[in-house]
């Protein structure tokens, strides 16, 4: 029988950490079938596990040593002594290896010198070549070990964080376990008292059968407990609104004006959308001309105009798209962005009419949008990424409404803000510090939102929280207040409606 011959390509037995030949390196492998060096993966091990440096698996170290893992056998199997051919010619390549850096190839043959090359290539030495570029693999090799180093710290810290929260949890559960047991004990203590009472009355002789009857009914007819006041009163999501740290705002500094300011409009960092008159006309049948949409980049520049394939009576622009509310409809609409010169709208809701709108986009590309109408019994839809949420009504007609940067919506009223929870729409009342006349509200990229102070000329900061921050001063009695993510803020005056003014929040 003819002997056969097998050639192994010198980089699978490399190390893909050290990248030297693993086989005289008591050699490990991992459940992924990539090969190390003992050594190598010895000094990788963090928190008894091992990011394979291959494909990345992330591996649990048996028993938390590295020597448990199981032995690269290949070894066992081959020749001590390997015979290294070039692959060209199917020689032997010369010792000690040479390579050429312009050609780019290695394990060079005496053939491949004399045919393939010429006076102009650079021909090195194999381990001249390997010793000068070791530096910078190790380097490489460093900063990309460090990086991992850092994530198993995060993600040991973000577990530490849930362990905490879960604690948090944990403990209010408790407490309104406690709370409710102590409710139901002494509502059993009131029944016994009633009773002991009765009782004491039917050991006189002297009864009187009416007074006895009616303690009686009053007894039976007490339920122990309101099944309604048994509820767990836990909003943990709420409670914990404040995920992202809020950032105290120090200095509110003047920009520019923007002038001719009215009807609907939204500032954003693109600049100032504005709806021209007619794409709001509810006399849509005697103008023939298409609706149209100005952006202003800045108060002087000329408006970039957009047509609008329907009339809207209010809008709201965000990172990707722009929602709108179809005139005489009440349809919710959007175009994702880029725009073109034309708006090509669809409808994402149209069961019930809506006339006003609120809309933001998180930073991970989340959509939260708002709607509610202007009767009597005010009904809200709240969408998350154009699907609904939940739905819910109000008796009053809320005077603003903004949505926070986690998502959660905050009304105002005259009284008090209504935060709801974005998942199921729970609300929770927090009472307003003093009653107010008018409110406008605006969100802060950074945490919490702001309030204008019924015509004040300041500005009140609220954490998510709901809880009071500050005042912030400013030189107008802004009527309406907008913000953006970069920190702007845009106030349309009280007292001059068709003008408005641009600040810097730092």
């Amino acid at each position: 029988m003819a002997n056969s011959r097998y050639y192994i390509d010198e980089k699978d037995l490399q190390c893909g950490i050290c990248l030297e030949a693993w086989l005289d390196k008591d050699p490990r492998v991992l459940p992924c079938q990539h090969t190390f060096c003992f050594g190598c993966l010895n000094g990788t091990s963090r928190f008894n596990f091992i990011n394979c440096p291959m494909c990345r698996l992330r591996v649990q170290i048996p028993s938390g040593d590295v020597n448990n893992f199981p032995k690269n056998l290949f070894k066992n199997a081959i020749q001590t002594h390997i015979i290294e051919k070039c692959l060209k010619h199917d020689k032997q390549v010369i010792k000690p290896k040479i390579v050429c850096l312009t050609c780019r190839s290695e394990n060079l043959c005496g053939l491949c010198l004399d045919d393939d090359h010429s006076d102009y290539c650079s021909i090195k030495s194999f381990l001249n070549v390997q010793e000068a570029v070791k530096d910078f693999k190790d380097a490489c090799l460093e900063l990309v070990n460090q990086h991992n180093s850092e994530i198993d710290d995060e993600v040991k810290k973000l577990m530490d964080k849930i362990s905490e929260k879960k604690k948090l949890w944990q403990s209010l559960i408790d407490k309104n376990e406690r709370d409710l047991k102590t409710k139901v004990l002494k509502s059993k203590q009131k029944k016994q008292e009633v009773s002991s009472r009765i009782l004491k009355k039917l050991e006189n002789i002297f009864i009187d059968q009416n007074d006895i009857k009616e303690d009686i009914a009053n007894f039976l007819s007490t339920k122990l407990t309101d099944k309604n006041s048994l509820k767990f009163v836990i909003y943990p999501e709420i409670n914990d609104i404040n995920t992202r740290n809020y950032k105290i705002i120090s200095k509110c500094i003047y920009t520019t004006d923007f002038n001719f300011v009215f009807g609907y409009f939204c500032y954003t960092d693109e600049g100032l959308y504005e709806l021209s008159h007619d794409s709001t006309d509810n006399d849509y049948e005697k103008n023939d001309e298409l609706p149209v949409l100005c952006l202003r980049e800045k108060n002087d520049s000329n408006p970039i105009k957009y047509t609008l394939s329907h009339r809207i009576s209010n809008f709201v622009v965000i990172d990707s798209c722009i929602y709108g509310i179809q005139t005489n409809v009440g349809s919710l609409l959007i175009c994702k962005k880029p725009f073109k010169k034309h708006i090509e709208f669809s409808t994402v809701y149209q069961e019930k009419q809506v006339w006003f709108i609120n809309a933001y986009e998180d930073n991970e590309g989340n959509r939260y949008v708002l709607t509610y109408g202007n009767s009597y019994k005010t009904h809200l839809c709240y969408f998350i990424n154009d699907e609904i949420k939940w739905e819910k009504n109000l008796v009053d007609f809320p005077m603003d409404a903004c949505i926070l940067s986690n998502g959660y919506v905050v009304i105002g009223t005259n009284s008090q803000f209504l935060v709801f929870n974005k998942d199921d729409g729970r609300v929770k009342a927090v009472e307003i510090r003093g009653k107010i006349a008018k409110v406008s509200l605006c969100p802060l990229h950074t945490g919490g939102f702001l309030m204008t102070d019924d015509n004040l000329p300041k500005l009140k900061q609220y954490d998510n929280l709901i809880n009071y921050v500050k005042d912030i001063y400013i030189d107008v009695h802004p009527d309406i207040c907008r913000t953006t993510k970069s920190g702007m803020l845009f106030l349309r005056p009280s007292t001059e409606v068709i003008n408005a003014r641009l600040y810097k929040l730092k």
